[in-house]
């Protein structure tokens, strides 16, 4: 199945240009984006879909195995997600943040392996 372009966006949140015009990306990379921003999203944050996300507030003081059950649980909120196959959490606990590191499979056309980091609010 082709997955339709997904604007892509920059580091901190906003439309991506490429010589004025709106850059998109399309299957894996859309994906990963797509993923990203669900894994920044919080539970409650989407007027349209408030199911979206991660409970931050849930994740407040939690040790990483809890977060990465936490990770996985909102991975599996897309139907794209096959498997998930290693979750890495690093956290700031001065900065209240956590470093994500996401391998997983998706399905598009074919099973493809994508790999990602981010952070989260923790």
């Amino acid at each position: 199945m082709k997955q339709k372009p997904t604007p892509a966006l920059t580091g901190d949140g906003r439309l991506r240009l490429e010589n004025g015009d709106l850059a998109f990306y399309e299957d894996a990379e859309a994906v990963e984006q797509e993923l990203r921003v669900l894994l920044a999203t919080i539970e409650g944050e989407d007027r349209i879909d408030p199911e979206l996300g991660v409970d931050v507030f849930e994740l407040a003081g939690e040790a990483s195995p809890i977060i990465e059950r936490e990770v996985i649980i909102a991975l599996q909120q897309d139907d794209r997600v096959e498997t998930v196959d290693r979750i890495d959490v690093d956290i700031d606990e001065e900065q209240r943040m956590a470093e994500i590191s996401v391998a997983a499979e998706v399905q598009l056309d074919e099973r493809t392996e994508i790999q990602f980091e981010t952070e989260m609010t923790v």
